[in-house]
């Protein structure tokens, strides 16, 4: 599964506790993926789905990802009103 424009990984637990064998998380802010990684390090169950290799987070755009592994699911919550209009829109959903 791939979160993009995770945040601070607020869906990180639901999503694994509902059955997704790894979640890999992109966002484009270091401030929000140091609450993601601070969120881990709280969660027990987070920290041992990072120690495993079933939880990744990464920087990265959402309008450029390029990723050569395939995902079963990808996941935009609340990203699409953040973009600067329709065709950031187009570009985040075809990548």
């Amino acid at each position: 599964m791939l979160d993009l424009g995770c945040g601070s990984g607020r869906l990180f637990r639901p999503l694994l506790d509902g059955g997704a064998a790894s979640v890999v998380g992109l966002d484009g802010s270091p401030a929000l993926l140091e609450r993601a990684r601070a969120r881990i390090a709280r969660d027990p169950v987070l920290g041992a789905a990072a120690d495993s290799g079933r939880l990744e987070i990464g920087e990265g755009d959402v309008r450029t990802v390029a990723r050569r592994d395939r995902f079963d699911l990808v996941v935009l919550a609340g990203v699409i009103a953040h973009l600067s209009g329709p065709e950031d829109a187009l570009r985040a959903l075809t990548r």
